[in-house]
């Protein structure tokens, strides 16, 4: 639901989403969906607050620059509804791949002084695909949460007082990318490493 409403996006594509997405499972219609679109705004004042004021920078200054100084320009587009929904989801994705963004470079540092043996495999979103050896991946968890978890200032808006957050960090291991094995934080080392070499004895 927070998906499509803070997108901007209808009931159509929100029942199209469920429909995809549980394999048939969950079917509505259009107006079902608007009605639970609409309720949810109207319980959530603040999302449609965040659509007028990014539609008011957009008319300013014909872009968005996230707390990286990375730009989202609207170029020689047209003002209409795609685009207003493109600007809308565009600053939550930015920060968050910034921010992973961040803690690849330190990974890569620290891998090339040390001489782990960690491969970077996919970055999608606000996730890393890695894979190492149970020698290395406490300390390479260790590296990523510290430079994961800093406190950052955040703005939305350039009239916006900052304001500092840290973001959560999580972690699996397995063979996959769901993987077996999930910790809500920084895992114990002990039950780390013997839970990734299980993992990697049951494979080999």
């Amino acid at each position: 639901m927070f998906c499509v409403a803070a997108r901007g996006r209808g009931g159509e594509k929100m029942a199209d989403y469920l429909l995809k997405s549980t394999k048939g499972a969950l079917v509505r219609t259009p107006e079902e969906c608007d009605r639970h679109i609409k309720a949810y705004l109207e319980s959530n004042p603040g999302i449609r607050d965040y659509f007028r004021r990014v539609r008011m920078v957009l008319m300013r200054d014909r872009r968005l620059v996230n707390s990286w100084g990375r730009i989202w320009s609207v170029g020689d587009d047209r003002y209409q509804d795609d685009l207003y929904r493109k600007a809308y989801g565009w600053m939550p994705p930015s920060e968050a791949a910034g921010l992973i963004n961040s803690g690849w470079k330190a990974l890569h540092r620290m891998a090339k002084d040390k001489g782990w043996k960690v491969k970077v495999h996919a970055q999608v979103h606000d996730e890393l695909l890695m894979s190492t050896i149970p020698e290395e991946i406490y300390e390479i968890c260790c590296l990523l949460y510290s430079e994961l978890t800093i406190t950052r200032e955040y703005r939305l808006f350039p009239m916006d007082t900052p304001i500092s957050l840290s973001v959560p960090v999580e972690f699996k291991v397995g063979r996959t990318w769901k993987g077996e094995k999930e910790w809500k934080g920084l895992p114990p080392k002990d039950e780390l490493v013997e839970t990734t070499t299980r993992i990697v004895k049951e494979t080999t």
